[in-house]
């Protein structure tokens, strides 16, 4: 699978930053109609404590056709830190992959924490060895998808330029902050995004964020925290609303058209 993906226009809910929140994905599927593709944006893992069982649905889900999904971050820190266990561990436990490799031996319920007793030599070794086509599939996962004067990211693309492909560099698709949303985007795109919470973006009363221009749109809920998971429904074309998924089957639907 190459960098970048082009699918036909269709019908479509975007997520992004699930980050090991089975239950908040779980409900938002929920509400997923049947002729509708989940495109997802990134940080499937990471900070929550079901990190195993969304890899496991995401994989299921795009192998099914059901749902399109690019790489964030998050699933890239979780690589590299497979790839060189010995670099810097204790910063990757630190920013949530405690949890995820936690998930990966059971959880919680295991009755001990996985980073105090095993070295992360060992902990890499055994995920590898446990789980070669769960990690094979993340490996491969594509940094944008396009659609019909959409672009999907999970953090951005240098903005500036409408050749963003050749300005951008790999990294930046997973990690660009502000020199993305609070630059013009001169793509000729509306670009969703994830990455950076909605509750560090500019003030706004609106439910995702949406730049002046009405091209950048802000999707990331803060799921990973405190705040929620959002899912953006676009139809024909358009987007008509949000959902917001608080806790397992608590969710509301905000109508919102741009």
């Amino acid at each position: 699978m190459g960098h970048h993906l082009e699918i036909e226009k269709q019908d479509v809910i975007v997520l992004s930053d699930i980050h090991g929140r089975f239950d908040l994905l779980e409900t938002l599927i929920k509400q997923v109609e049947e002729n509708e593709v989940m495109l997802l944006l990134g940080d499937y893992c990471d900070r929550g404590n079901d990190s195993l069982q969304v890899i496991k649905l995401v994989k299921e889900f795009v192998e099914s056709g059901r749902a399109i999904a690019v790489k964030g971050n998050h699933d890239q820190m979780f690589l590299d830190f497979l790839d060189d266990p010995s670099a810097e561990p204790d910063w990757y436990f630190g920013q949530g992959g405690r949890e995820t490799v936690q998930s990966f031996y059971g959880g919680n319920d295991i009755g001990f924490n996985v980073s105090l007793r095993y070295t992360p030599e060992k902990i890499a070794q055994d995920i590898l060895m446990m789980y070669p086509e769960l990690i094979d599939f993340l490996r491969a996962l594509p940094l944008t998808i396009e659609m019909d004067g959409y672009l999907f990211v999970h953090a951005g693309v240098k903005s500036h330029s409408k050749d963003w492909k050749s300005s951008t560099l790999p990294q930046e698709y997973l990690w660009i902050r502000q020199d993305f949303y609070l630059r013009p985007n001169d793509t000729g795109k509306r670009i969703l995004f994830g990455h950076t919470s909605a509750y560090h973006l500019p003030l706004h009363d609106t439910p995702i964020w949406v730049n002046k221009e009405g091209n950048l749109f802000g999707i990331d809920g803060g799921a990973g925290g405190s705040g929620c998971l959002n899912g953006v429904r676009i139809q024909n074309g358009k987007i008509i609303g949000v959902y917001k998924v608080y806790k397992y089957d608590e969710w509301d639907y905000v109508p919102f058209e741009r």
